[in-house]
């Protein structure tokens, strides 16, 4: 059973959450609850069995992201969910900065909905001090608790007497730490089933463990399903460049099983050499480093800490200048200005301080709201230009590259300025060419689609179109089309039912009788 706390200041918003459905019944319980973060720390610092804290973010006295800045130092591996309302945007970007799961709007919460958000913290969620107490007697298990102890930076003392009888392969001498990120994991998630998906991360799991066996140089550790830590040390070797030799001979052989047997690619991030265990959490803050500049060097390099060190940027980004220029090509519906000026904050990102790397998403983000905020100001809705994928957060986020985000960004645009220019364009014409198309190609398989792309404009805008100026739907406007169309040949022709049907466009002749039995009170054979 998987122990939440719920953190909110309001008592019905609690009751309610609680009271949601069934929770206990998918393994979930609300053991605790507090009023206020400070409610929540006080449990959480007596040693309470907690394995997740669910938290509003705007709370009187302290909110919720001063919570989990504080919840991260007691524990920086317990999984925590936000609540936010539609105007806490600024707040969840801090929230994700600080290494929250997930976060669900208010307005959003259902027993579904927020069971989903569990059930994701379920399956990804690190094993728990109380896990651990009821299995000690399991040494892979209690092997991953030290490692992970490790890189959290726990005394060595803690646990330093149980490296032998644990055999694990970690000394005192010439140590670094890898990390390994798996590209474009979120797409594997989106292409495949749960259990093709399992077999996958088997599969990579295996080349790892076979790996390291092989070489037999180090520790390896999943800290999720695409990062994988590699702790390795070199004891007895004094050559560095044998090292680092033999540590590219590891890592090399690693992405190329990775490619061969699985089709993956992985971007590796290492850590300077060190000597002592105590020093493995700063290499472990280093590989991470290194690894967050796939996002400009791009997927599947080896990026060195070192690497690093030669960068001597120090541009900043002025993202009010950037955002007036952008918005000034929109409103001439410049595209070659408007993929210029991308083009130059991509430099400019480029040419960022190392520093800054974190907040390059948080710019994406902020850019995309501001320009649906300039749009809320021209009656365009976002739905209009992004049918169901307004969850920009998670979409960013998705990205692991600038030209990623670039070209997400670029085409955004371009179906802005698309959406512009027939907002400005004569609506009659528009619709008459609408109209005259319907009438030539009614007896066809003609759908909202086709006559959008016919009229190169976007279905959103032509179903708008037809709404506001005929004052009926497109699929309406067609049917009655079709229905006249068809009581003319009853009238006037000797041709069958199933005949008629085909003529006006319908293909099923039990459809067609239907829909015309709607329309107008009786069926084809008896109004004939």
């Amino acid at each position: 059973m998987l122990k939440i706390i719920l953190v909110d200041d309001e008592p019905i918003v609690r009751l309610t959450i609680q009271t949601l459905g069934p929770w206990q019944n998918y393994g979930f319980q609300f053991a605790f609850e507090a009023a206020n973060a400070q409610e929540a720390l006080e449990q959480l610092k007596s040693g309470a069995s907690i394995d997740m804290v669910l938290t509003d973010i705007t709370m009187p006295k302290m909110n919720g992201i001063e919570l989990i800045r504080q919840v991260k130092t007691i524990n920086p591996n317990l999984p925590i969910i936000v609540l936010s309302a539609y105007n806490d945007y600024p707040y969840v970007r801090e929230a994700f900065k600080l290494g929250v799961q997930d976060y669900i709007l208010k307005s959003d919460l259902s027993f579904a909905a927020l069971l989903k958000l569990f059930e994701k913290v379920k399956e990804n969620i690190g094993l728990t001090n109380r896990h651990l107490k009821e299995i000690t007697d399991n040494t892979v298990l209690l092997k991953q608790k030290i490692l992970n102890d490790l890189l959290a930076g726990v005394p060595v003392s803690a646990f330093r007497e149980k490296l032998e009888p644990l055999a694990i392969k970690i000394r005192n001498t010439h140590n670094v730490v890898c990390l390994f990120d798996v590209d474009d994991y979120k797409l594997q998630e989106d292409k495949y089933d749960s259990e093709i998906l399992a077999k996958i991360n088997n599969s990579i799991a295996n080349v790892f463990s076979q790996k390291i066996m092989e070489y037999n140089i180090g520790e390896v550790l999943a800290l999720s399903k695409e990062r994988y830590v590699l702790i390795a040390n070199f004891e007895g070797e004094h050559s560095s460049a044998v090292m680092f030799q033999k540590l590219n001979q590891l890592i090399n052989d690693i992405k190329y099983s990775l490619s061969e047997l699985l089709n993956i690619s992985v971007t590796v991030g290492v850590s300077a050499f060190a000597d002592g265990l105590e020093n493995i959490p700063s290499l472990y803050r280093q590989a991470v480093q290194a690894i967050q500049f796939r996002l400009i060097w791009g997927k599947g390099k080896t990026i060195h800490q070192q690497d690093l060190l030669n960068i001597k940027n120090t541009a900043q980004i002025d993202i009010s200048s950037f955002k007036k220029e952008l918005f000034a090509a929109l409103e001439s519906s410049d595209t070659s200005r408007a993929q210029s000026i991308l083009k130059n904050f991509k430099q400019s990102i480029i040419e960022l301080n190392p520093a800054k790397i974190n907040g390059v998403y948080n710019l994406y983000i902020e850019i995309i709201y501001s320009v649906f905020n300039y749009l809320s100001g021209k009656d365009i809705h976002p739905d209009d230009i992004m049918d169901q994928e307004l969850d920009f957060y998670h979409k960013i986020n998705a990205y692991e590259t600038i030209d990623e985000m670039n070209q997400f960004l670029e085409s955004l645009l371009l179906k802005i300025m698309l959406e512009l220019k027939q907002k400005n364009e004569n609506i009659p014409l528009k619709l008459k060419k609408a109209r005259e198309y319907i009438r030539a190609h009614y007896h066809e398989n003609i759908s909202l689609k086709s006559v959008a792309q016919y009229l190169a404009v976007s279905e959103a805008y032509l179903s708008r179109l037809f709404s506001k100026e005929m004052g009926e739907s497109f699929i309406n406007y067609v049917t009655h089309l079709r229905i006249e169309k068809a009581k003319e040949l009853l009238k006037n022709s000797n041709l069958s039912i199933n005949e008629i049907s085909e003529q006006v466009g319908y293909y099923n002749q039990e459809h067609f009788s239907r829909v015309f039995k709607k329309h107008e009170g009786c069926s084809p054979n008896k109004y004939r």
